[in-house]
C-alpha cells in the first residue's frame, strides 16, 4: 500500500505560528489559521496559547469524507522548549499520540493533529522514481523562468546580478535540449529497463 504524502495533509507549523506572533505575548493569546487550495478555503483552526504551562489549545471542526456532520475538536498540545547555542530557546510541539518532539503536526484523515511518523507520511521527493529524475531537466526551464522573474532586481548598475545571470545561463543551456534529445533519453531508459 502506498504511503500518504505530507503535501496532501493539513500542516500546523511552529514556525508559521511564530511568524504570526503567537508566542510573543507573555499572557494568554489566541488567533486563527486557515488553509486554502487555490481560492477555496479547505480548513481553519483557532488556537489559544498558554505561556504559563507552555501549551497550545487547538479548536476546530472537521468532517470525514462520507460524514454529513462536523465533529468538534478541542484539545491541548504541549510545547517543549530546547535551549539554543547562542542563548534563548526554541519551541517544539509534543505529538499528542507518541510524545515525540516535532516542528510540524499534520492532519490527514484522523481526528487529531499528530507528527509525520504517527500518520506514516512521506515526502513527495521520496516517491520519485528513476524515470522521473531523468525527465526532470526537461521540465526545469519553466521553474527557472518563474524563479528568474520573481527576483526583485535583475540588474545592478546596468549589469545582471549573479543570480539572474546564473538562472539565465541555465535556461539557455536547458533550452538547447531538443525534442529529439528527449526521445533519445526515453529510448535509453527503455533499453535499461
Amino acid at each position: 500500500m502506498a504511503k500518504d504524502k505530507v503535501e496532501d495533509a493539513l500542516k500546523l507549523s511552529i514556525f508559521r505560528l511564530k511568524k504570526f506572533g503567537a508566542f510573543k505575548v507573555q499572557s494568554v493569546s489566541e488567533g486563527s489559521l486557515t488553509w486554502s487550495l487555490g481560492d477555496e478555503e479547505i480548513g481553519s483552526i483557532r488556537y489559544v496559547y498558554y505561556p504559563d504551562d507552555t501549551s497550545l489549545r487547538l479548536i476546530y471542526k472537521w468532517k470525514y469524507n462520507w460524514d454529513t456532520e462536523y465533529t468538534q475538536c478541542d484539545y491541548m498540545v504541549q510545547l517543549v522548549k530546547s535551549p539554543c547555542n547562542l542563548g534563548g530557546y526554541r519551541l517544539w510541539f509534543r505529538c499528542p499520540r507518541c510524545y515525540r518532539r516535532s516542528a510540524c503536526l499534520y492532519k490527514l484523515n484522523q481526528q487529531m493533529f499528530t507528527c509525520r511518523k504517527c500518520h506514516n507520511l512521506t515526502y513527495q521527493s521520496q516517491c520519485e522514481n528513476k524515470t522521473y529524475r531523468y525527465m526532470k531537466p526537461y521540465f526545469e526551464p519553466e521553474t527557472l523562468y518563474k524563479r528568474l522573474y520573481s527576483l526583485r532586481t535583475h540588474t545592478y548598475r546596468g549589469k545582471p546580478t549573479r543570480k539572474a545571470q546564473y538562472l539565465q545561463n541555465k535556461i539557455e543551456y536547458l533550452e538547447e535540449y531538443s525534442p529529439y534529445y528527449f526521445e533519445e533519453m526515453m529510448s535509453r531508459l527503455v533499453k535499461r529497463n
